[in-house]
């Protein structure tokens, strides 16, 4: 039996060269040929930057009565408005009136049958029908002043485009771009960002002023538990403060503190604690300065990342906002920007200073705020290194906060 193993265990070496000379093989024949080849090495293709645009003209818009529009073409020419004459069967399955002057279907036009776009003849409003067209605002574009088409519907913000050939915005980066840009925007324009693009947030109000964990009920109640104040204080800090496990935790009290408990009733104590201390916490009259750093980490919940995005007081210490969210968009950090300044403060500083890091998104909240008359100072410390006067004046905010 023993030879047999000795004469396996060579055999099992001879195989083992065999095939690294295999490898070798195959890496000096074919994966370096490959490597020959002007798309060899590795390939690099910068993304299109985010950023954010001024913000839109916004043109409100007035309820209109399609028979004094009628009247006044009437009046003005001196025939009556007709109509209008369809050759064809109408594509687009729309048998209603128009939204802002309500004349009848007989007046509106198919205008554009790809995006869905509808023209009335009488006042000339042009709404679709895969949004809603029923708008009180109009925003404009604040370079041409022409309309800005919706183009995209995403999680909590709709964009808006700014499509007119002519636009002075769109002129003057089409001119900054070199031979070789230009090259490359007429075979793949999705690659750069020429036209003005607004984004406008549908934030829900009532859904932030909600308490985050209203839901949360108490599993337990603690003046009744058969254990001692002292010892949930010991179960507490072994799975809070030193972020053991349950099971961990029910051992350790046996093994030191010889107190017989399962894992249960630990994760029971502590969620009930949780939902005890959190209206405390949320509620209580901090006197914060003006000075708010926030950031972001990820963390593992049940074997699936998770984001925990937070806002805290540099001067104080104090957190004044935390949550845990399962997706990492733009409406968290709204979320997480909204809450401090709606809630924390009874009135705004007027020097209000948040500092961030270099994510571009935070530039879309800071102007979002500022349509909704919230103004404060966005600084954003780039990299870890100081290439400018920011990152030199504000990186102690983020390392203190990161500590």
């Amino acid at each position: 039996m023993v030879k047999i193993i000795s004469v396996l265990s060579v055999f099992l070496k001879y195989l083992n060269k065999q095939l690294y000379k295999f490898i070798l093989f195959l890496d000096s024949r074919i994966i370096s040929s490959t490597n020959d080849t002007k798309s060899s090495g590795t390939y690099y293709e910068p993304f299109r930057k985010f950023s954010v645009d001024g913000e839109p003209i916004l043109q409100k818009i007035e309820q209109l009565n399609y028979n004094d529009l009628l009247n006044e073409y009437y009046l003005k020419h001196n025939k009556l408005l007709k109509p209008v004459s369809r050759r064809k069967p109408a594509q687009l399955n729309y048998k209603g009136n128009c939204p802002l002057c309500g004349a009848p279907h007989g007046y509106i036009y198919e205008n554009n049958v790809k995006s869905q776009q509808l023209l009335c003849k009488v006042c000339n409003h042009t709404f679709t029908l895969n949004k809603d067209f029923l708008e009180k605002i109009i925003l404009r574009c604040p370079h041409c002043s022409k309309k800005l088409e919706r183009i995209k519907d995403r999680s909590g913000y709709i964009i808006y485009k700014c499509k007119h050939k002519k636009c002075s915005f769109y002129l003057n980066k089409l001119n900054k771009l070199t031979s070789d840009e230009l090259k490359q925007y007429k075979k793949h324009p999705w690659k750069f960002k020429l036209h003005y693009i607004y984004r406008a947030y549908d934030i829900n109000f009532d859904l932030l002023d909600r308490d985050s964990m209203a839901d949360l009920n108490m599993k337990v109640d603690l003046a009744n538990i058969r254990h001692s104040k002292h010892t949930l204080g010991l179960i507490l800090t072994y799975y809070v403060n030193y972020g053991l496990s349950s099971r961990k935790t029910a051992a350790i009290m046996h093994d030191i503190h010889q107190v017989k408990i399962s894992h249960q009733p630990i994760m029971n104590y502590a969620n009930s604690v949780s939902a005890m201390v959190l209206p405390l916490l949320e509620n209580y009259p901090y006197d914060l300065s003006s000075d708010l750093c926030g950031d972001e980490t990820y963390i593992r919940v049940k074997g699936k990342k998770h984001y925990i995005f937070f806002f805290s007081d540099k001067i104080k210490k104090i957190i004044t906002s935390y949550q845990v969210f399962s997706k990492r968009d733009t409406f968290l950090r709204l979320f997480l920007c909204i809450k401090p300044l709606r809630k924390k403060y009874a009135k705004l500083p007027e020097k209000l200073k948040v500092i961030v890091d270099g994510n571009p998104i935070y530039n879309a909240a800071w102007a979002y705020f500022k349509s909704i008359k919230i103004n404060f100072d966005l600084f954003q410390v780039v990299g870890l290194t100081n290439n400018t006067k920011t990152d030199k004046d504000y990186r102690p905010f983020k390392q203190v906060q990161n500590a």
